[in-house]
């Protein structure tokens, strides 16, 4: 919050304009660099002691020149709805674009979790993108993924459709995350079980994030608060 405050003060007292992208790109640096700096320590009786890695919990920010794809999916029991919710972002953790889309029809959660993986990579195809890193909560879906387990009669062809997409980009990686650190997939993906049809959302400079993507900025939301914030 300070960098933001700092580049208003630039801009009404020193007449110093800050594009809302760059101003937006500079905080997250900063705030990116503060939370891996500080992510491993925790004060204890007066001492600096190291977090255990499953105490790791904040969304992070994929290699240089990659993107990362986070995917979820969504049930709706009250209107037996599934849905699969996308968002990819850069690798200074901008929002780049998400995608809402509606299954109908209640799944099982492995099902939905495979297309959302599917999916993802079909979205990041179409924008072009040529190095990725999938990214889910989905423990079994990440393994299968990763041929650490049999894959089953239930999403085998789904699977298999992933895995022969990830041969299409330069370079792709692929990684479990804990809820917490997915949780904008999630927020967009319960968002899509409960509309209808495929909706996309792009970042402008000057554009905007859908409204139920703008909360939980102490997660995996810090980045897209700061874009809100800025446009």
């Amino acid at each position: 919050m300070w960098k933001i405050w700092k580049c208003r003060n630039d801009e009404v007292f020193n007449s110093k304009g800050w594009r809302p992208d760059v101003a937006c790109r500079s905080a997250v640096l900063e705030a990116t660099e503060f939370l891996e700096a500080n992510r491993e320590l925790n004060v204890s009786r007066g001492r600096l002691q190291a977090l255990p890695a499953e105490h790791y919990n904040i969304w992070e920010k994929p290699m240089r020149g990659w993107f990362k794809i986070n995917f979820d999916g969504g049930l709706d029991n009250r209107s037996k709805s599934s849905g699969v919710g996308i968002i990819i972002r850069d690798e200074f953790g901008i929002f780049r674009a998400a995608r809402a889309i509606y299954y109908g029809n209640l799944m099982s959660p492995v099902v939905i979790e495979a297309l959302a993986a599917r999916d993802g990579l079909l979205f990041a195809r179409e924008m072009g993108l040529r190095y990725i890193q999938l990214e889910g909560d989905s423990q079994q879906i990440i393994n299968l993924i990763q041929k650490k387990e049999d894959s089953n009669i239930e999403v085998g062809v789904i699977i298999a459709d992933v895995n022969k997409l990830r041969d299409s980009f330069e370079g792709s990686k692929v990684s479990f995350v804990r809820r917490v650190g997915n949780s904008v997939a999630h927020l967009v993906a319960k968002n899509a079980a409960r509309g209808s049809g495929i909706r996309t959302w792009e970042y402008y400079p000057l554009g905007f994030t859908p409204p139920f993507m703008r909360i939980r900025a102490q997660t995996d939301v810090l980045i897209d608060f700061l874009i809100i914030i800025l446009s």
